[in-house]
């Protein structure tokens, strides 16, 4: 029997990556979301598309690089901030295809990169959807 309080999910979608290199993950600043947040690296995903290969073009628009996109980290509904909107993001575990190459980040949508060891990100500010899947990821890590 159907809840008659039931409300299906209606919301856009994002996807993020967690890249970890030499015990360390990197995080990036979106230009248009202040200096002293956090992010970790991804978008949208657009209708029709794959969503690891939609997570890989994402990647690459934003730093320039190409990228493995593995298993799901973390899932989680949140309230997009900007938009005052529901969404969902997935988090996916991922490597650079090649360690040596260069970021080429789009400057309208990153303005830093860097690599942060798991005792960093903790002092770091982040949103909450971003803490929750690194904090899983940490987790998971050292079992």
């Amino acid at each position: 029997m159907k809840d008659e309080q039931e409300i299906h999910f209606d919301g856009k979608i994002a996807q993020k990556v967690i890249v970890e290199l030499n015990n360390t993950v990197l995080l990036v600043q979106d230009p248009r979301g202040g200096d002293d947040v956090w992010e970790l690296p991804g978008g949208r995903m657009n209708i029709d598309e794959e969503p690891r290969g939609a997570m890989q073009r994402e990647f690459y628009e934003e730093m320039g690089v190409q990228i493995d996109v593995h298993e799901v980290v973390h899932m989680e509904q949140f309230i997009q901030g900007s938009e005052n909107k529901r969404a969902f993001v997935i988090v996916y575990k991922a490597s650079l295809r090649d360690g040596g190459q260069k970021f080429t980040p789009a400057e309208e949508e990153v303005s830093k990169i860097q690599w942060f060891t798991h005792v960093e990100v903790q002092a770091l500010k982040l949103y909450p959807e971003y803490k929750n899947a690194l904090e899983v990821y940490f987790k998971n890590k050292n079992l």
